[in-house]
């Protein structure tokens, strides 16, 4: 949920297609590994510091990234923005070779979620418990900071017409910068909760932001109802298929995208454009 929101509120404001999204997704949980190994005196509370450090250090960079590359290409054809955030993908996997090798990592889980939960006769991990709870959490704090903030309404102004948002006399550049970087830092969030059930590995960016991009094409681009109830039936349907057809599980993903592509080519919650 956290990093299919990132990826279709960067689109919705911005609109960049940002395939670098899983690669912010994967420097999450590598600096994660870092802070933890930083804070390895306090192992109590190491991994909640890297759940906040992490993202901050991501919408830094990606702030960066922003002021740098991006804002020269919004005015340009999406192929330009292709071209660019498909390099930012190949240039951060580099990084992080260099900087964190190529085998996997472990980042060593809370006590506290570490368990498992006896519900209705099922056994639920707490790793599951903590992720749903997560993700809960950061969709309500989103929702609550775009309608029920004035910055929020401002960044859906800038959605709805960058033109005449601008013409007010909001500086849509420093808006766009901060979006960019929330959408970041989102995606941050995901990738430091997955190291709760996942190593970080160079490479598991790959995988994340075809999920992301199948979330978003079912759900609306733009739309962060969307990107919930999108993730939702895709988690749904994919576990389905690992029951149903355990090695290929993603025939039903794609088989959801294909069907919806068809029906709706714009998404269950997106507006259609011309």
């Amino acid at each position: 949920m956290a990093i299919s929101s990132g990826l279709t509120l960067v689109f919705g404001v911005l609109r960049v297609i940002n395939f670098a999204h899983g690669a912010m997704y994967m420097l999450g949980a590598f600096l994660a590994y870092s802070v933890v190994r930083w804070f390895a005196s306090i192992p109590g509370i190491n991994f909640w510091l890297a759940l906040i450090i992490a993202p901050i250090l991501v919408a830094i960079i990606a702030g960066i990234i922003e002021f740098v590359f991006l804002r020269r290409i919004y005015v340009r054809e999406h192929l330009y923005q292709l071209l660019l955030t498909s390099a930012l993908v190949y240039i951060i996997s580099d990084i992080a070779k260099i900087s964190w090798g190529t085998m996997p990592v472990n980042v060593p889980k809370p006590a506290v979620i570490s368990g498992s939960l006896m519900l209705w006769g099922a056994t639920i991990p707490g790793t599951q418990i903590f992720l749903t709870a997560l993700s809960a959490l950061v969709g309500i704090l989103l929702w609550l900071f775009l309608y029920k903030t004035k910055y929020g309404n401002l960044i859906r102004a800038a959605a709805a017409d960058a033109e005449m948002t601008q013409a007010l006399g909001i500086d849509c550049s420093k808006l766009y910068m901060a979006v960019f970087m929330m959408g970041c830092w989102l995606a941050a969030v995901g990738g430091v909760g997955s190291t709760t059930i996942l190593k970080p590995i160079v490479g598991m960016d790959a995988d994340v932001i075809l999920l992301c991009f199948i979330v978003i094409v079912v759900g609306g681009m733009g739309s962060l109802v969307g990107a919930l109830i999108g993730s939702l039936l895709i988690g749904q349907v994919e576990s389905i298929g690992i029951l149903v057809v355990p090695r290929l599980p993603v025939v039903l993903v794609f088989s959801l995208m294909t069907v919806v592509l068809i029906a709706r080519p714009w998404g269950l919650f997106g507006i259609k454009q011309r």
